[in-house]
Formats: structure tokens, sequence, C-alpha cells
């Protein structure tokens, strides 16, 4: 898989003030998410790392990249 490094986007300002609020105060946890997936039954282990795999790439929103600049 080659990556692509499209032209940076800026944060839209409901993203800026979470940005602000995480570099304000690093140590706090209000801004984790923690999710789990219980998953009863046989599962095909191959088809699962596929569909995991499949799904990585095609949601842009599990790739992203942050970076500061001096603005």
């Amino acid at each position: 898989m080659s990556e692509r490094r499209p032209e940076p986007v800026g944060l839209m300002p409901g993203q800026r003030g979470l940005w602000f609020a995480q570099r304000f105060d690093p140590d706090s946890p209000i801004l984790n998410v923690g999710e789990y997936l219980d998953i009863a039954g046989p599962l095909d282990a191959a088809l699962f790392d596929e569909a995991l795999r499949r799904t990585v790439q095609e949601a842009q929103t599990l790739r992203l990249r942050f970076s500061e600049d001096d603005g």
C-alpha cells in the first residue's frame, strides 16, 4: 500500500477547541474513549483479519495524522 500525503487541512472550530483542551491538560482522561466488542461463538480469524484491514483501509478517520505547525 502506497502512502498518500494529502495537503494539510486546518481544524474546524470544535476540533480546535478539543485540541487546545487536550494540549492544556494532556494528563486529563476527559477526552479518552474506550470501547470493546465481545464476540460470542466461533470466529474465522483469517476472515476477521481481512475485514478489519479493509475497514481501516476504507475509513479515513482511522488513518488521520495530526501535527502542529507555527500557526
